[in-house]
């Protein structure tokens, strides 16, 4: 009809799509304002010091390489803990220690760790080849693939060392269930009872591929590697940790003996500590 007013369009799409761009632009803003968030990576391994004649003068040639509040001093009295924030400024350090001849042992960063399970279920005629070969073929990149041998006997058993680079798709082989149509379990390898020690400097706690410190060889406590040890075996032995009458892998040792109880200590307290944090948990309200 020629009297009928049309009816107005609704202009809900229009001011939902102004309010749109305004909550896009006043977002915009908010990241422009307020800085990006620092993202954190995994914290290096310690760095044991010995031996520090000038700790001053350490400090000062660490805060040319990184900077103040890259790194931080923890004294004992048996050795001066370095610990530092991020990888970068971590291998900055080691270089700079390696340069500077300091003495210092140090740990593989986690990054770079190598992950271990022990792989149950196998025929013992298996060769570590075919579970290797097994592994790869599904995606998996095994670096190692051992055999367990027993500690006392020799005997070989059923049972695999497997060692996998760091990945994402390494970490799932605890869900793998079968190995070459037998059925297999995957593990985490259990701790080792002995504690371990250098083949370098003989001390504890530590290996001989992160290990800086002054060679001592095992037999005379000398100042070379025990192959060229030129003392007679029918000699008497020197310790290198005691400077007793033996060899310094002697577990009657009173360092060996000492390491075994500090390691158990240590145990002890992170026991403590996970069950502390577990309680924390528990008791605090949820937000």
């Amino acid at each position: 009809m020629a009297g009928k007013r049309r009816p107005k369009k609704s202009n809900r799409k229009k001011s939902k799509g102004k309010g749109n761009k305004k909550q896009a632009k006043a977002e915009d803003i908010v990241q422009e304002l307020v800085p990006a968030l620092p993202t954190f990576s995994i914290t290096p391994p310690p760095i044991y010091m010995a031996n520090i004649a000038n700790i001053k003068e350490l400090v000062k040639n660490l805060k040319e390489i990184t900077c103040e509040g890259e790194f931080l001093f923890r004294i004992t009295s048996v050795s001066v803990r370095l610990m530092i924030k991020t990888p970068d400024s971590y291998k900055e350090v080691i270089e700079h220690l390696k340069v500077a001849q300091y003495e210092f042992h140090t740990f593989k960063l986690r990054d770079r760790k190598p992950l271990r399970v022990v792989v149950r279920g196998l025929h013992v005629d298996t060769k570590p080849e075919e579970l290797e070969k097994d592994l790869s073929e599904r995606g998996y990149m095994p670096k190692d693939v051992s055999r367990v041998v027993h500690p006392i006997t020799g005997k070989e058993l059923p049972l695999f060392y497997v060692d996998l680079e760091p990945g994402a798709r390494n970490r799932t082989i605890y869900e793998l269930k079968t190995v070459g149509c037998q059925e297999v379990h995957v593990e985490k390898p259990r701790q080792r009872r002995e504690v371990v020690q250098c083949h370098r400097c003989q001390g504890y706690g530590h290996t001989r591929n992160y290990c800086h410190r002054l060679v001592r060889c095992v037999r005379c406590a000398g100042g070379h590697d025990w192959r060229q040890c030129e003392k007679r075996r029918d000699s008497a032995a020197v310790c290198a940790n005691c400077e007793g009458d033996h060899p310094a892998n002697w577990r009657g040792c009173p360092a060996h003996k000492e390491a075994r109880k500090n390691r158990k200590r240590q145990r002890r307290l992170a026991l403590v500590s996970k069950a502390a944090k577990c309680r924390v948990k528990e008791v605090s309200p949820e937000p």
